[in-house]
């Protein structure tokens, strides 16, 4: 097949494992297109550590929870939080100004259940590059 992206690699059962963040993106973008939330757009952030911070992607993540037009995919190392695995995509739930913490809503709950991170182990989870993709 060609899911992943091109021919004979489907992402999911051929190396590299998994889908890059435009793959993700673009099936994203896809599904919505073909709902009644067209209007919708998927919008890519790469959390880069050096054009990134710790506080600006709190800020971002903040106001698009904040905004209930949004939702938040974050894609992250489960090996930096502690986690058996590699990359990983969850949903981000919500966030806790006591804790510091955003709430990750893991999309493999019968492994890992809901679980709170602290805003900096999170953003060392994302800004990792995964070495078996593109």
């Amino acid at each position: 097949g060609n899911t992943g992206g091109g021919p004979g690699i489907d992402g999911i059962l051929t190396p590299p494992y998994g889908l890059n963040m435009e793959q993700v993106a673009a099936l994203l973008q896809c599904h919505l297109q073909s709902t009644k939330t067209a209007d919708w757009k998927v919008v890519i952030t790469y959390v880069d550590e050096t054009h990134q911070t710790v506080g600006k992607t709190k800020f971002d993540l903040k106001n698009a929870l904040a905004d209930p037009n949004s939702r938040i995919l974050v894609n992250y190392d489960r090996s930096v939080l502690g986690q058996n695995g590699g990359g990983h995509w969850s949903p981000i739930g919500s966030y806790s100004e006591k804790q510091d913490a955003f709430l990750i809503l893991d999309v493999a709950k019968y492994k890992y259940p809901p679980v709170w991170v602290p805003s900096d182990r999170l953003f060392d989870s994302m800004s990792t590059v995964d070495d078996c993709g593109e």
